[in-house]
């Protein structure tokens, strides 16, 4: 199956640049000249574009084009994205197609999963598959949840290395700076996969989705209803796959000629973070509806908003319906993840990750380094924009 369009065009420029026929300064082809040679739409040969700017290949200039970047990292470092219908394939093949002598080399090992937590809407199908992946290689896994402390985590590395696993999986928490453990381990070349987050700048294994493209459709599709002024709500702006979403969401106003004023930018939702599951998040809950109803008001021209994370958008529900606003009809709603109970309908237009594909990714890299393959790679699993009830036409559309 060949790959997704935007991404044929990713890996022929980046071709180019690995066989010296673009050099540092060279000018790369326009949208509109890419959308000609490959014919496809301007759309996806600015999703190209966008996705090589953000990965620091290129530089981008209103009104002269873009450019090929001094590129300081080795090209075999960027992201490589996993067709959707080839991740279960591509995976279990990987694991499945091992010799008897490299399966029988990791069997009865243990492999470590840390997590701050996992939720219905997102989590609990990524440690389904880790488990099911390391069961079918007679791996055992261990899992830790950390609630997302920093001492947890720590105190969960230590102890998972002081047991004696053979990888760790980890998922790790909030915070402005890196986990100078988990970068002692990547500097020493323990068998370490980051799931659902990467570290930018440092040659890691990890496997997340394209959070930067995903925000961009998901934000586009909003625009393509007529929405002009759009607003992202967010957690504080602290992981790798927050700020990827939030520069999607920018990206998607940049292509379209629109304006991302930093006021419509809400980055203060703490009561969706592990770190407040306790008896205290109902009244962090009643604050921030109510700071919440306070950035409605300062921005009434707001008609859609784009939530980072299910859980915001349940809050941010919540504060539309308690003001007497209507989804979609007054205002639009869009998120990534739902969830869907036996008995409920998916309310929530969203972005649907991979889970189970990160999962069994992630074990099949983390078997890959404990064979002794310890080169970095960003693997993306696939994603799709499912559509649904809360998401509409903008009632008046304004520039």
């Amino acid at each position: 199956m060949p790959a997704p369009l935007y991404e044929q065009i990713v890996l022929w420029i980046l071709k180019e640049i690995r066989e010296q026929r673009l050099r540092p300064g060279d000018r790369v082809m326009s949208e509109r000249e890419l959308a000609q040679r490959f014919g496809v739409s301007t759309m996806t040969s600015k999703g190209a574009l966008a996705r090589l700017a953000a990965q620091g290949i290129i530089v981008r200039f209103r009104g002269k084009g873009s450019f090929v970047a001094e590129v300081r990292s080795s090209l075999h470092e960027l992201a490589v994205t996993v067709p959707p219908s080839s991740a279960d394939a591509s995976s279990e093949h990987s694991l499945e197609g091992l010799s008897d002598a490299a399966r029988a080399s990791v069997r009865d090992h243990v492999i470590a999963l840390i997590v701050p937590g996992f939720a219905d809407s997102f989590g609990v199908k990524i440690v389904r598959a880790v488990e099911e992946a390391c069961a079918r290689m007679g791996i055992h896994m261990l899992m830790r949840v950390t609630h997302g402390l920093r001492a947890l985590e720590d105190q969960a590395i230590d102890d998972c290395l002081r047991v004696g696993v053979s990888g760790i999986l980890v998922m790790p928490v909030h915070g402005e700076n890196y986990n100078t453990k988990i970068l002692r381990m990547v500097i020493d070349g323990f068998p370490v996969v980051l799931l659902d987050r990467y570290f930018k700048g440092i040659p890691t294994k990890a496997v997340h989705t394209d959070n930067l493209l995903a925000a961009q459709d998901l934000t586009e599709l909003l625009m393509d209803y007529g929405h002009r002024h759009v607003a992202f709500l967010s957690p504080p702006n602290s992981t790798s796959s927050i700020s990827s979403r939030l520069q999607g969401y920018r990206d998607a106003h940049s292509l379209r000629g629109y304006l991302a004023p930093s006021e419509r930018v809400y980055s203060a939702v703490y009561s969706t973070m592990p770190l407040y599951e306790n008896d205290h998040r109902n009244d962090l809950i009643e604050l921030e509806t109510r700071n919440l109803e306070q950035f409605m008001a300062r921005q009434p021209e707001i008609t859609a908003y784009v939530a980072c994370e299910y859980e915001i958008a349940v809050l941010m529900r919540r504060v539309l319906t308690k003001k007497g606003v209507r989804i979609p009809e007054d205002v639009s709603l869009v998120c990534f993840d739902n969830y869907r109970g036996v008995m409920d309908e998916l309310f929530f237009t969203h972005v649907r990750q991979d889970e189970e594909a990160m999962g069994r990714v992630g074990v099949e890299l983390v078997v890959q380094s404990m064979l002794g393959d310890t080169t970095p790679q960003i693997v993306h699993v696939p994603y799709n924009i499912i559509q649904s009830q809360s998401a509409g036409p903008a009632i008046s559309i304004s520039n």
